[in-house]
């Protein structure tokens, strides 16, 4: 009898635990800021359909949750790259971007969950590098509006492709290398120093037409002064 008790005891203690492993599994919770797409076993597939915030049902081992952050998130990111003449420049650049809500079922089969961060990182550097390619050093910082622009335009297209919403986009820093840098402040002091003597050129040329005014003036008046006194 007493043998009889505790294996029903043990029964009913694991089924207890079992229904609440299964109660367990059955449950999951979307978050604000979140959205849930769910795989089925059966189908071999992504359900195109998303899933809200709340605490939502699902059949264990049946169906799996897959949570995705929706929200805009900021990346900040370093890359090397050449300008027109292969001249080398670093370049720190800031991104906003989010999952596009309408293709996150799609996105989340092919590149998991957490995707649009690593799609941003993928696709930078090769339109970093179209767009910075077709700019000389020289012009870089002239350029760096144009640049920055159309920089934005083409990722914003590439990251719709994957699924990415691109918010904001901008070229936070630049650095060249230090021979181009010193480089470039050489020929801006040579240059500075040539603007310099042009101008103390012209000053001398200047000078030297007023002194040439001033004798022929001189002259003028001496004469004039030396005809009046043989009048007398």
């Amino acid at each position: 009898m007493i043998s009889r008790l505790f294996w029903l005891k043990r029964a009913v203690t694991t089924v207890g635990v079992g229904l609440v492993s299964v109660l367990s599994a059955s449950v999951y919770t979307v978050r604000e800021g979140e959205r849930a797409v769910i795989f089925d076993r059966f189908q071999g597939r992504i359900n195109e359909k998303t899933v809200g915030e709340g605490k939502h049902f699902l059949l264990p081992w049946v169906q799996q949750a897959f949570i995705v952050d929706i929200t805009t998130r900021p990346q900040e990111l370093t890359f090397q790259c050449r300008t027109k003449h292969f001249q080398p420049v670093t370049v720190t650049v800031r991104t906003l971007s989010r999952p596009d809500i309408t293709q996150l079922s799609s996105m989340v089969s092919s590149l998991g969950n957490n995707h649009a961060d690593e799609v941003i990182k993928s696709i930078l550097l090769e339109v970093l590098n179209y767009v910075i390619s077709k700019s000389t050093a020289e012009n870089f910082s002239i350029d760096l509006p144009v640049i920055s622009s159309s920089i934005r335009e083409i990722l914003s297209k590439r990251a719709k492709q994957f699924g990415v919403v691109l918010e904001d986009f901008c070229i936070t820093s630049f650095k060249f290398s230090r021979e181009f840098s010193d480089s470039v402040e050489r020929k801006q002091v040579a240059f500075q120093d040539y603007e310099t003597a042009k101008i103390w050129t012209l000053i001398a040329e200047q000078q030297v037409k007023i002194g040439l005014i001033w004798a022929d003036a001189e002259a003028k008046r001496s004469n004039h002064q030396n005809g009046g006194r043989g009048q007398f």
